[in-house]
């Protein structure tokens, strides 16, 4: 057998089977890209068909509305008359009271004036008119309406501060008032201070605040414990504060009788 026999396909064959296999592929590519155009084409048709149908929309002309409803003239109710408090008995719920009402005023002839219109109404008395008139007849004045502070109770008086009469004052008010508080010499204190022996010997040291109504002439009448401990170092503390002159609050320049906090402290270092 010769080559030329074993040798079956050629140039010409080989460019034959390129042919036909290059068409087999690109037909296979063109359906593929057909099915997958088609396949997102289908989609967007779902999608579509399930976002549903949109509500219609209605169209109306403006001839066809109803009439606006007719404004409705709530006009405000008027103040209330302000009267003052001096002059609430002046006029009453019953009618009763000036024989004035407030308007505007209308000139008569001298001939129309009687005597019992009186003189002209003061601005007090306009002040408390209202659009109807009384009867001219007054109601018993209210001693409460008619004081300086309207509601019955004086204005404090600044001179008696920290003193009613002979009445004390409470201990735990605030005595921010007074225009000079108590005053004491503090190193003459500490050498009235006598240290409890048996606190001494047990070596007992601490801190006493002693609450003092101090008088008008500077002495302590009464005395109270705002912060201790130790009974024998409360007593010691309040000895010496009761020994001790003070210098007395003042009010308008006027001696006032007041409480005040005195700190006491016991050192042992101190007592040596």
């Amino acid at each position: 057998m010769s080559i030329r026999e074993t040798i079956r396909y050629g140039a010409s064959e080989l460019k034959a089977a390129y042919n036909r296999n290059l068409g087999i592929a690109l037909g296979i590519s063109v359906a593929i890209h057909l099915f997958l155009i088609f396949l997102y084409v289908f989609t967007l048709i779902g999608k579509a068909g399930s976002t549903g149908k949109s509500a219609p929309v209605a169209k109306i002309k403006l001839t066809n509305l109803a009439p606006p409803p007719p404004p409705q003239d709530n006009a405000p109710p008027p103040p209330p008359p302000m009267v003052p408090p001096e002059l609430e008995h002046l006029q009453s719920a019953a009618g009763t009271g000036l024989a004035v009402r407030a308007g505007t005023p209308v000139a008569v002839p001298d001939a129309l004036v009687t005597p019992d219109m009186g003189d002209f109404a003061t601005k007090d008395v306009m002040g408390a008119a209202t659009d109807k008139a009384g009867n001219g007849t007054l109601a018993a004045p209210d001693p409460n309406a008619l004081n300086n502070m309207g509601n019955g109770t004086k204005k404090p008086d600044y001179k008696n501060f920290g003193n009613d009469g002979d009445k004390d004052p409470d201990p735990y008010d605030f005595n921010g008032e007074v225009e000079q508080a108590p005053t004491y010499d503090e190193p003459d204190l500490i050498r009235r201070l006598k240290y409890p022996e048996i606190a001494r010997r047990n070596s007992i040291e601490g801190r006493v605040v002693v609450r003092a109504l101090i008088g008008k002439d500077g002495k302590v009448e009464k005395t109270l414990i705002d912060e201790g401990g130790n009974k024998a170092l409360e007593q010691a503390a309040i000895d010496a504060v009761k020994e001790t002159i003070f210098t007395p609050a003042l009010q308008n320049k006027s001696p006032v009788k007041v409480w005040t906090q005195v700190p006491v402290t016991f050192s042992l270092d101190q007592a040596k």
